[in-house]
């Protein structure tokens, strides 16, 4: 193996190595963008619950222009499954469409869960314990967005570290 080889080789791994480092620095990073989007989403449809004694899929679909792509669309898609309430608990809706539509998310699973669990605290009650479980979860999420906040500078500078240093080790041990 040549040494042009050699070091095209290791200049490639360095790169490879970097920007897997910088993507997992940037998912981090809309993972903090997507929590607030989930909070802003839970803002609005508490306000459109209580202020506006509308229903639950209405009210999804009332706040979904006001949201990002995925968000938004994940509450269209509820809002389209207002006639099927009746066959089924909006519990059950609720986990269906937001199984399906958070897939290409960054939230971690535990986040996911927590989200789709909400679904069983809507629609069905009345607008205060509604009300009550929305709160309780936008506390949930002020909790995770503070400390994905702290974290998140130390954590990108790692990940960004960690690629072009594990890439030059490998280029070493290589050469």
């Amino acid at each position: 193996m040549t040494m042009a080889a050699k070091i095209l080789g290791g200049v490639m791994v360095i790169f490879s190595t970097s920007a897997y480092g910088f993507l997992m620095s940037r998912d981090l990073q809309k993972r903090l963008i997507e929590l607030k989007e989930i909070k802003k989403i839970i803002f609005l449809l508490k306000g459109e619950i209580g202020f506006g004694m509308t229903p639950i899929l209405e009210a999804a679909g009332n706040i979904a222009g006001r949201c990002g792509d995925v968000m938004g669309g994940i509450l269209r898609e509820l809002e389209a499954q207002n006639g099927v309430v009746k066959n089924g608990s909006l519990g059950d809706i609720w986990k269906s469409v937001f199984e399906k539509g958070l897939r290409d998310t960054h939230l971690s699973e535990r986040e996911k869960e927590r989200l789709i669990s909400l679904g069983d605290s809507l629609g069905l009650k009345d607008t205060q314990t509604q009300i009550n479980a929305l709160e309780a979860y936008m506390d949930e999420l002020d909790t995770s967005i503070e400390e994905l906040s702290k974290i998140l500078p130390t954590k990108t500078r790692l990940y960004r570290s960690l690629g072009v240093m594990l890439g030059v080790i490998i280029t070493i041990i290589m050469v």
